[in-house]
């Protein structure tokens, strides 16, 4: 699984993004995302293996696709075989922020987190975006049949 340690680091904002959200707040490289996501648009493939949930693997049929939601955000899903599942198919989703400072809610953000907007903040967003995990719906689990076109060549020979 691929592992980001920034240089430069926001943990006060990160510790309270996650006591917000209950989840673990995922880094990625901000030079890689940018390269994944050039020249794109509407939803695209992308490859798990470079993401920060790579972990996801282990599973026989795995794809993933990203789609701008938000001037500030993709949304990630990863659609994932597991055949304990009476629809076998789960779908993981999360949310990367690609430009954290165009939030609305920064500034109050920094605020909540008692951390300022400094250099070290500056750095860390300039070189990392942040991806939180999404609560599960109820479209977690589908039918093959539910597969966006753009990814079910990947599930091809079952369904």
């Amino acid at each position: 699984m691929p592992k980001y340690e920034p240089r430069h680091n926001a943990p006060k904002l990160r510790a309270y993004l996650e006591r917000q959200s209950g989840k673990r707040v995922l880094l990625m490289e901000k030079r890689v995302w940018n390269e994944l996501k050039k020249h794109k648009t509407g939803g695209f493939e992308v490859d798990v293996s470079i993401l920060p949930m790579a972990n996801v693997l282990y599973s026989k049929k795995v794809a993933s696709i990203a789609k701008r939601t938000d001037s500030d955000e993709f949304e990630i899903k990863i659609f994932r075989e597991d055949l304990e599942d009476t629809k076998p198919i789960n779908v993981d989703k999360y949310v990367l922020h690609d430009d954290f400072y165009s939030r609305v809610d920064f500034v109050e953000l920094v605020k909540r987190a008692s951390t300022c907007d400094d250099e070290n903040i500056q750095t860390f967003f300039d070189n990392t975006v942040l991806i939180e995990i999404k609560e599960h719906g109820k479209d977690h689990h589908i039918n093959y049949d539910k597969l966006p076109e753009l990814i079910s060549y990947r599930f091809e020979n079952l369904i």
